[in-house]
């Protein structure tokens, strides 16, 4: 049962599925701070997790990074299937990250 009224539960019920890892896609969890995106990120990573690839970024733009820092992101990123990511961040805030 959804508690965050906010939620879609089938946009839920479609992420557990895991379509998103088989289409190589990623999932951005983005909210204020106390929502549930990480309790969601970390509930999709235990879903089977032993026969995907994926990465979980958690509070992504809690820290802010330097350039070598960001390139280093990148690498890291780029070499997985899918990402899961979560922040209080908006999208247009990200170049802030």
């Amino acid at each position: 049962m959804i508690s965050q009224p906010s939620i879609d539960k089938r946009q839920i019920d479609e992420l557990a599925a895991m379509r998103f890892l088989e289409n190589g896609e990623n999932v951005v969890f983005l909210g204020p701070p106390g929502v549930g995106k990480t309790h969601l990120a970390s509930a999709l990573s235990l879903k089977v997790l032993s026969k995907y690839r994926m990465l979980i970024i958690d509070e992504t733009g809690y820290l802010p990074m330097d350039i070598q820092g960001a390139n280093l992101f990148f690498q890291l990123i780029a070499e997985k299937t899918s990402t899961v990511f979560t922040s209080n961040k908006t999208f247009p805030q990200w170049n802030e990250v």
